[in-house]
């Protein structure tokens, strides 16, 4: 909160009695759901196309025989940002009387090739098959399945924080409910779209330790009550004991008011911004 907010008077906008908060959400439980079930379904793909065939190769041991009894059908390997290394081997089995499709995908630091490529064997489980083409580059894969697996990890833990973040936020919104509120400035820090048809709008207030930040979630119609053309800084209310700020929707829905009461109030928010020059 580098600038000061416009100096607006809120005083005698708002009832002077104690007001009901119906505390509108911070991050819809669907929302939080599908971010979940997004990353999930990412974890799977990365088990599936790299994952299970790095643990295999590190299970069959560093002395594995060529497999004599299959055959290479198809190899595709290129090069992806002058780093990665992507490969796919088509195999198929004969060892067995009902011959088997294999297929091996690998990712790796390095420059792919798939000249040359030999099927090998585990001597100690000779159902477990792989190239030499995967182990010359085992290390460069289990790297990039680290990689991947912080990378997720990471953003699992990111929309852990969030979400839990978020609920504390809303109790905070219910700890104002039966308070007399005061209105207050705040500062928008940015906003995104959310499916179905909602908005989240993340915003920064100062408090004790300097300044925090808040989101609410919104129907997309429903937008912040913005008193600055920019929309940089929007109308929030506040308790007496200092909790979290809650941000005001423009139909002011968060409110217990009465209808006429809250045309009173954004009308009284229209004089002050008018006085100000600021609309």
């Amino acid at each position: 909160m580098d600038a000061p907010p416009p100096a607006l008077d809120f005083t005698g906008m708002l009832p002077d009695r104690p007001i009901t908060v119906r505390p509108p959400r911070t991050i819809g439980g669907l929302n939080a759901f599908g971010m979940f079930s997004l990353l999930f379904v990412l974890v799977c793909i990365v088990w599936t196309l790299v994952g299970a065939d790095v643990v295999r190769d590190w299970r069959i041991g560093a002395d594995p025989v060529a497999a004599a009894d299959t055959r290479v059908n198809e190899a595709h390997c290129r090069t992806w940002l002058f780093v990665f290394g992507l490969c796919s081997v088509s195999a198929t089995d004969t060892q067995a009387a009902a011959e088997h499709k294999l297929t091996f995908r690998y990712a790796f630091l390095g420059r792919a090739s798939a000249e040359a490529i030999t099927l090998l064997r585990s001597r100690n489980d000779p159902a477990l098959l792989t190239t030499d083409l995967g182990r010359r580059h085992l290390n460069g894969r289990t790297l990039v399945l680290l990689l991947l697996a912080g990378v997720l990890l990471g953003a699992i833990a990111a929309i852990a924080s969030v979400v839990h973040g978020a609920n504390r936020t809303r109790q905070g919104f219910a700890a104002l409910s039966r308070q007399q509120l005061e209105p207050m400035l705040v500062e928008m820090e940015r906003n995104n779209a959310l499916p179905p048809r909602r908005r989240i709008w993340i915003y920064r207030y100062a408090d004790g330790k300097g300044s925090s930040t808040a989101m609410v979630e919104l129907h997309s119609r429903n937008r912040p009550i913005f008193v600055t053309k920019d929309e940089r800084w929007a109308i929030a209310v506040r308790g007496p004991e200092g909790t979290v700020p809650m941000l005001l929707d423009g139909n002011l829905d968060s409110l217990d008011l009465a209808h006429d009461e809250k045309v009173a109030f954004l009308e009284k928010c229209r004089t002050e911004l008018e006085k100000r020059g600021l609309i």
